[in-house]
């Protein structure tokens, strides 16, 4: 396994788009790079302290092979941006089979999807 360092993080972050190196697009190589350099400066949002009562060994030994082996002291939680999650397109003529001749419900449903591809800039 290769382990890169954040300094080889930071130069494939810096390299030119029109590079290729093994049949990779350096357009790629960077978008990863930024992606795996952002990972690295991630500050914890909680820290979770794992606090066991004398006598309840069994509840901690089932918790710690539920979750793999945390140490007594806790650990931290790590925030993930949300992914965009856009619904399809909705089709003008039909919803379930219903003419939509009187109804807005598809173009307001097109309208906020655009809005949330678009970052609501319109």
């Amino acid at each position: 396994m290769t382990t890169i360092t954040k300094e080889r993080l930071q130069w494939l972050a810096n390299i030119s788009g029109r590079d290729d190196i093994d049949d990779i697009d350096g357009g790629e190589i960077r978008e990863l790079a930024l992606i795996a350099l952002a990972s690295l400066e991630a500050e914890p949002v909680a820290k979770i302290i794992a606090h066991y009562p004398l006598g309840v060994d069994v509840g901690k030994q089932k918790f710690v092979q539920a979750i793999g082996e945390l140490p007594d002291f806790g650990g931290y939680l790590f925030a993930v941006p949300p992914a965009l999650v856009v619904p399809d397109k909705s089709p003008r003529e039909y919803i379930r089979g219903w003419p939509l001749a009187h109804s807005d419900y598809a173009e307001g449903w097109n309208d906020c999807r655009a809005a949330m591809l678009n970052g609501d800039k319109s």
